[in-house]
């Protein structure tokens, strides 16, 4: 049977191996993604609140934030991340509580956050 379409080499049989297993394996992945994907949608949809008898879902609650506020928490992030990445350059170690209560002066004493951007952009 081998010998007939020169599959007999060991080589070639190896490569078909592959090939058979490869399509399983993606087979494989395309009905487990097919199971999990109505639990997922459910709790994407799962009610945040509900406004006279309206549900209001998960899904449009986190559009809302994340086209609202997206941009705060890109900044956020990205600041957390450059003070640490700093911190360990330098050796430094942060004490969360007391770097948000010195934060929080700051941000204070410059007039808000718009007067923190304000003195950041001049620097």
């Amino acid at each position: 049977m081998w010998g007939e379409n020169n599959w007999g080499r060991p080589l070639e049989r190896m490569t078909i191996l592959k090939r058979i297993n490869t399509a399983l394996f993606i087979l494989i992945l395309a009905l487990a993604a097919t199971a999990v994907l109505p639990t997922l949608q459910a709790l994407a949809d799962e009610p945040v609140a509900t406004v006279n008898g309206v549900v209001i879902g998960k899904e449009v609650y986190w559009e809302l934030l994340e086209r609202k506020f997206g941009g705060y928490a890109i900044q956020e992030l990205v600041e957390r991340e450059l003070i640490r990445q700093k911190a360990e350059e330098l050796s430094a170690e942060v004490n969360e509580e007391e770097f948000a209560e010195l934060m929080e002066l700051i941000v204070m004493q410059l007039g808000g956050v718009q007067g923190l951007q304000q003195f950041c952009s001049r620097t």
